[in-house]
């Protein structure tokens, strides 16, 4: 074709004078000597871009390019049944612009022969996007998938489908339970719309001081992956579950919210804030008032108690504590309370500071025979020797990646590789794991040994833990062997990079018990300051070298306090 155009040219420009044709041909001539690596036979090309990955929010816009070259007919073709929820848009869409409205074109036919298109997505849903190209010749498109051009009625044809996934705005819906798990309100998303502003037909919900309700979002539009509870006058279990508790201990009346949000790789970010309309009064408990739940130290050596009701009563309790500290160390004291007070922000709590160190290796029982009265009048029973479950820092708190509760290897940010072959590693759920697994863990981990002496099998995770020069820490895990295992097993957890030293040897005899077993060392580090990964690994140690199953969960490495 491009001979033949420029034969066409040449016999048009014979009817220009010679003089002219002949400074014309010389041009010519010279151009095509200095340039003629530049002609090229026409091309035929498949190729496009689009401005998403797929995943898009909605009243948001995206932009589709066809950069095939040579072909004989191109086209857009979207399905009859988008219109009115996805529009072409035409003119110069600046990054300023919120509203894309005044961009839509009056065409809104479902087809576009344009290059370039710019699709407005106004509902959410999944939408597919096809291109629609024929060529002259054969061609074919390599991306993430190959596609091949198919002849069709004299010339070929290639097609592609983009699938969008338009993401809704995120509208809660929430469901409200008392202490006996009885459904109390159940408030969809129109509800939550209708009812936020409209506080004077908000029901009122009595809650005895110490008592709680159970929350659960509900939410499906708009696909949240997280969110946070606020509830005023209250202690929430725990802000970011699904399911949480909200614990009421102060007399007064309150009010609840969530905040919902959307993020991750690849997909649209989204938010929202819902008052829920609601209040809570918290009145009078019938119930005696106690403490409830653990004592707990914190991070600045306090110890902590919570009770089921607001304090209003707390003077000179000091001496009528008694906190017994012991340690495998051989040290065991009575310490002295130094101050008993009340939280400033939370009146159910109770702080004691005390006269002496402690350390997280201690083992601390408190307690109490005195006056303290709530503010509805109740006396605080006394209590004997409670535990006290001291701070610490593990290193490995993340129990998604440490305990495998994301689920998979790959999600749980480990990677695998093995010395022999025909070996396997997994993530399994706790109930297929051997009975007596920890009662927080969905999930553990499931190693196969095998292949004689020599079978190996190495495990890194890619999460990052600091170690510092001179610091004590505490690392252990828990681990199952079946006693039907034909081959004893042993492992010998490992610190890399390599060039790691400054510690002991982690090795266990894993045996043949059929129970979980924890195993613990404290130990100071005497390395350089460096960031560690873990490898685990496994040998067989002797045995009819037949498959040998390892079960491993919960791996901690907690900074650790000896008692001097």
């Amino acid at each position: 074709m491009y001979v033949m155009d420029f034969k066409n040219k040449i016999f048009n420009l014979m009817k220009i004078n010679n003089l002219y044709l002949v400074s014309l041909l010389l041009m010519v001539f010279l151009s095509i000597s200095c340039q003629h690596e530049e002609i090229r036979p026409k091309l035929s090309d498949a190729r496009w871009n689009v401005s998403t990955n797929g995943n898009i929010g909605i009243t948001k816009y995206a932009s589709f390019v066809n950069l095939s070259q040579g072909s004989t007919y191109s086209a857009w073709i979207l399905d009859d049944s988008t219109k009115n929820q996805v529009y072409f848009l035409d003119g110069n869409i600046k990054i300023t612009d919120l509203d894309y409205t005044k961009f839509i074109r009056e065409d809104q036919s479902r087809i576009s022969s344009d290059n370039t298109i710019h699709l407005l997505f106004n509902r959410a849903g999944e939408y597919e996007v096809n291109l629609y190209n024929s060529f002259e010749d054969s061609v074919y498109y390599i991306g993430n998938d190959t596609i091949n051009a198919e002849f069709i009625d004299g010339e070929w044809q290639i097609a592609k489908t983009f699938t969008i996934d338009v993401y809704d705005s995120i509208q809660a819906a929430v469901e409200v339970y008392n202490g006996n798990e009885e459904l109390l309100y159940s408030f969809s998303k129109e509800e939550l719309n209708d009812l936020e502003q409209d506080t004077t037909k908000w029901p009122v919900i009595d809650v005895e001081a110490g008592g709680y309700l159970e929350l659960v979002d509900s939410t499906k539009v708009g696909r949240p992956t997280a969110r946070s509870w606020i509830a005023s006058g209250a202690q929430v279990s725990d802000q970011g579950a699904i399911r949480s508790k909200v614990n009421y201990y102060s007399l007064g009346t309150f009010t609840t919210a969530i905040s919902s949000n959307r993020s991750g790789d690849g997909i649209p970010t989204g938010y929202a804030f819902r008052r829920l309309p609601y209040y809570v009064n918290v009145i009078q408990s019938s119930h005696p008032f106690q403490i409830v739940g653990s004592l707990k130290e914190l991070p600045d050596q306090t110890i902590q108690v919570t009770t089921n009701g607001e304090i209003s009563k707390l003077i000179n309790e000091e001496d009528n504590f008694k906190v017994v500290v012991e340690n495998d160390n051989g040290f065991k004291e009575q310490i002295k309370v130094l101050s008993a007070t009340i939280d400033s922000r939370h009146k159910y709590l109770i702080n004691l500071k005390l006269a002496g160190e402690i350390y997280n290796s201690d083992r601390i029982t408190v307690s109490w025979d005195g006056d303290i009265s709530s503010r509805d009048e109740r006396k605080l029973e006394a209590f004997e020797d409670v535990p006290v479950e001291m701070y610490v820092v593990d290193l490995c708190e993340d129990q998604q990646v440490f305990g495998f509760e994301a689920g998979s290897l790959m999600a749980s940010n480990w990677a695998f590789r093995w010395d022999t072959p025909m070996k396997t590693a997994q993530v399994i759920p706790a109930s297929q794991a051997p009975a007596g697994v920890h009662e927080n863990s969905k999930y553990v981990l499931e190693v196969d040994v095998d292949n004689g002496a020599s079978g190996r099998v190495l495990m890194d995770t890619k999460t990052k833990l600091p170690l510092v020069k001179g610091q004590m820490y505490t690392f252990s895990y828990r681990y199952n062997t079946p006693s039907d295992n034909p081959s004893n097993v042993g492992g010998s957890p490992i610190f890399l990079p390599w060039s790691v030293s400054g510690y002991p040897s982690l090795w266990v005899n894993y045996g043949k018990s059929g129970q979980w077993t924890s195993y613990s060392k404290t130990f100071e580090y005497t390395g350089s300051d460096v960031e560690i990964n873990f490898m685990l690994t496994f040998f067989l140690t002797g045995g009819d070298n037949g498959l040998s199953k390892v079960y491993i969960d919960n791996l901690s490495l907690i900074l650790a306090e000896p008692r001097p």
